[in-house]
């Protein structure tokens, strides 16, 4: 029988179409069918048995299944955490501390920033989500609209003509993208930030942030 409550499992949707199954009769069975989007491979993982406390090992493994060839990726490991990214990124900066680090990478008018912040519990006393984004996105405050969900936030700024000439001329670049996400679990934040002179794509952002991996 399919099961309706994917919530625990919503880790794999960035990577997958998931779709959970179980059975009781004398041996529990639960099983896991993934479709991957890209090359349209069907994945059954099957479970005899399994405890709350192994729930986070089974779906990060799972995260680690490339089932398609990935060339085009570059995978970056900093500290406790990895990422892929498009291999024609070129590293800019960096500065790795336990408390905070953050890499920074350019390309065709583009900066693109990752981040990651620990303890998430000590930040989180004094700020919140959004407040430390805006620090991380910008220290000028352009208008933004603003995304807010239990763990993360995102923030994007659509500016019009006008505005994107006038900061071109002060040699600013005009789009920006920032999100910042809670991992409860490892007590991190995880942060993504895009400055660019022109519309920043989604695809990007979303292969990016989706290919975040706590070691």
């Amino acid at each position: 029988s399919s099961i309706n409550n994917k919530g625990k499992w919503k880790k794999l949707f960035n990577n997958f179409n998931v779709m959970p199954c179980s059975w009781k009769n004398d041996t529990n069975v639960f099983i896991l069918l993934l479709g991957c989007p890209v090359c349209n491979t069907l994945l059954l993982c099957r479970f005899l048995s399994f405890s709350k406390q192994s729930e986070n090992e089974i779906i990060s493994a799972i995260q680690s299944i490339a089932c398609h060839h990935q060339e085009e990726k570059a995978l970056w490991s900093v500290l406790d955490f990895s990422l892929q990214l498009p291999i024609e990124l070129k590293l800019k900066t960096y500065s790795v501390a336990a408390g905070f680090t953050r890499i920074s990478f350019e390309e065709k008018g583009q900066d693109i920033h990752i981040c990651r912040l620990a303890p998430a519990s000590h930040r989180l006393k004094s700020e919140n989500l959004e407040n430390i984004l805006t620090t991380l996105v910008s220290k000028k405050k352009y208008q933004a609209t603003i995304i807010n969900e239990d763990n993360y936030v995102e923030s994007f700024t659509n500016p019009s003509i006008f505005s994107q000439i006038m900061r071109r001329l002060k040699r600013e670049k005009p789009f920006q993208y920032g999100r910042l996400w809670h991992i409860e679990e490892s007590d991190r934040l995880l942060g993504l930030s895009v400055e660019s002179i022109r519309p920043i794509p989604s695809k990007l952002v979303k292969e990016i942030y989706s290919s975040y991996e706590i070691l």
